[in-house]
């Protein structure tokens, strides 16, 4: 859903098979298992959403020609962040393989190992693997700052907003290409909601809810245009 490509599945097939899941644990433990996105047997998140084939199948250069080992594009940056604010807004404890927080890209075993990129370190620009004729890519690489600060923010929203940790979760209607979720504690409900899509969509907030986004601190009502790659996490007021 969030990486798109070939594989890509809709909204109501991600909401049903997260369900499937979750129906065969008590709450207790739905709510304290570990929800990994990578680990040091699999490839780096960022290398994973810029490779949009099967997960962990070819993901390094030796197999896989045309594989992406170097810096990821802008597009996969903008879905990364899209996945992560669904991993830090349903149940279950956020597990971040570290340096992913750094913005560290790498293809499978043993390029998911490399040294992290802490800030106070100067590196040497990296050079992609590549097997087919032309001129060798350099990436530059140094900790990416901005998306640190996003994991942190997140963090920090889940810290602040227990519902977000152990509220009831509801799937809600929506197109396609647009997650929509409602996470419910006693008075407290925050609506979760991602376009994953290229185009401008459209979602409408449960009649007389008004919102604010606690990301970008704008406030909603009523009908709102989703624009693409975006998400929104709405507090209830």
């Amino acid at each position: 859903f969030f990486v798109g490509g070939e594989y890509g599945i809709d909204a109501r097939q991600l909401a049903d098979s997260l369900q499937s899941q979750w129906e065969n644990l008590p709450k207790d433990f739905r709510n304290a298992q570990m929800n990994v996105n990578a680990t040091h047997d699999s490839p780096r998140l960022l290398t994973c959403f810029a490779n949009k084939g099967k997960y962990k199948y070819r993901v390094n250069p030796f197999e896989n020609p045309d594989c992406i080992t170097g810096k990821p594009d802008a597009d996969t940056y903008r879905r990364v962040r899209l996945y992560l604010v669904h991993q830090f807004t349903i149940p279950g404890s956020p597990s971040i393989w570290n340096g992913d927080e750094m913005g560290m890209w790498g293809a499978d075993d043993p390029n998911n190992r490399k040294p992290l990129w802490w800030p106070e370190y100067k590196f040497e620009p990296e050079a992609r693997y590549n097997i087919q004729p032309g001129k060798v890519a350099r990436d530059k690489v140094e900790f990416n700052r901005e998306h640190y600060e996003f994991y942190r923010k997140l963090i920090a929203l889940r810290k602040k907003y227990p519902v977000l940790m152990m509220g009831d979760i509801t799937f809600l209607p929506s197109p396609p290409k647009v997650l929509v979720y409602e996470r419910r504690m006693g008075s407290e409900c925050i609506t979760v909601v991602i376009n994953a899509g290229d185009k401008v969509d459209q979602i409408t907030l449960r009649p007389g809810v008004r919102a604010v986004d606690l990301l970008e601190g704008a406030a909603f009502s009523g009908t709102i245009q989703v624009q693409p790659l975006t998400a929104y996490v709405l507090k209830h007021l």
